[in-house]
């Protein structure tokens, strides 16, 4: 006979780990469906771009810290409860649908992103450069009481450089150290 505190251990982490499963297939299938909408969405408003001198190698592999350097904006904007710059790391898309940063912030509370306002540290994993404008990039973090995450960062890069996107966010079984 299975205790009920054995079983609960077993579903929560079943919980987990579909959890973990739903985050991994995205960062596979997000670069897809970004690529996806932002080829649609160029195909549709620009006429095609004139041939172009070859690409540099900066061109071709981006500096991870360009990036990375938004994300960790972003972050401590949130854990700082400071809405203008949090917002002002935001696509374009997002700026245009929530004109007010504090109600972006909100809104983004709201949605389950809490572990990243409350987050004590986080960390970069993995990333994926979709091409020279989209990346999806990786990132860990740790909770106020040593709880684990691990959020998928799409970014895109705009006039004013790289920006987010969109996020996912999961808990991560087990506690930092």
């Amino acid at each position: 006979m299975v205790s009920t505190a054995s079983r609960n251990d077993c579903s929560a982490m079943e919980v987990t780990m579909r959890s973990r499963a739903r985050l991994m297939r995205l960062v596979r299938v997000l670069p897809v469906a970004v690529l996806m909408v932002s080829g649609a969405a160029f195909a549709a408003a620009a006429p095609p771009p004139p041939v172009a001198a070859p690409a540099s190698p900066a061109d071709i592999a981006p500096d991870p810290a360009l990036w990375q350097d938004v994300i960790t904006g972003q972050i401590e904007a949130f854990r700082k409860g400071d809405a203008p710059t949090a917002f002002s790391y935001a696509a374009t898309a997002f700026q245009k649908s929530f004109t007010d940063p504090a109600v972006f912030m909100v809104s983004i509370a709201a949605s389950g992103y809490t572990p990243i306002f409350t987050s004590v540290s986080h960390s970069f994993g993995k990333f994926t450069l979709i091409d020279a404008t989209t990346v999806v990039q990786v990132v860990h973090f740790v909770g106020p009481k040593q709880e684990l995450y691990e959020a998928a960062y799409a970014l895109g890069k705009e006039d004013g450089g790289w920006r987010v996107q969109g996020v996912q966010l999961a808990k991560v079984d087990g506690l930092a150290v």
